[in-house]
């Protein structure tokens, strides 16, 4: 059953993290290292083309041909991915904003976490979230570790919460680095056992 949220997110929602302030909600957020395309990331351009009025031609055709412009692509090495956690999270506590779960890739970030119902409040914390990430970053990557903006979707069902979770937490399958709230392991846990005692 899919319960539509109203101001104050559903109940089952809320029970997830009950210790964090009530005036925020929850917010699937993404965001990535340069080079890795998300839905907030900056479009690839290409430089303008100009049609000759007669025959339809490009005006310069050597600009037909121009790849498109890349940033390289920047990878967020494997040993250091539990700390750029431990950074988010902790910042996170500090401000009583929950994080149910959270996944580093090799180039991007996962998180289903509390933030201010404005949108814009939700977004200055994300780049708080990435500057004291990047500090630990500085000696590999002194000019950030972060792409600009980031994907920011308020969860708006019990259903999609679910998904969100699962699809964060089967990230370690890909070998990414996976943190989840204890209250989640817990639940996770008793799920086992009420599994075991119904077979």
């Amino acid at each position: 059953m899919v319960i539509l949220l109203e101001p104050a997110q559903n109940v089952a929602m809320m029970q997830a993290d009950p210790y964090s302030s009530p005036d925020t909600i929850w917010y699937h957020a993404v965001w990535g290292t340069p080079g890795t395309k998300t839905a907030a990331s900056p479009r690839v351009t290409r430089p303008k083309r100009i049609r000759v009025p007669v025959g339809g031609g490009f005006c310069d055709p050597s600009l037909r041909d121009q790849p498109l412009r890349h940033d390289p692509r920047v990878v967020i090495p494997s040993r250091l991915r539990p700390a750029l956690a431990c950074a988010i999270c902790n910042l996170c506590a500090r401000r009583r904003l929950a994080i149910r779960c959270l996944s580093i890739g090799s180039n991007h970030v996962h998180t289903l976490m509390k933030l201010d119902p404005d949108e814009r409040n939700a977004r200055a914390t994300i780049e708080d979230c990435k500057r004291v990430s990047a500090l630990l970053a500085y000696p590999i990557r002194p000019e950030g570790l972060w792409n600009e903006g980031c994907e920011l979707l308020p969860v708006r069902s019990e259903l999609q919460f679910d998904r969100i979770s699962r699809q964060i937490c089967g990230d370690h399958k890909r070998g990414n680095h996976v943190w989840k709230h204890p209250r989640m392991m817990r639940d996770e846990e008793d799920a086992k056992i009420d599994n075991h005692e119904t077979e």
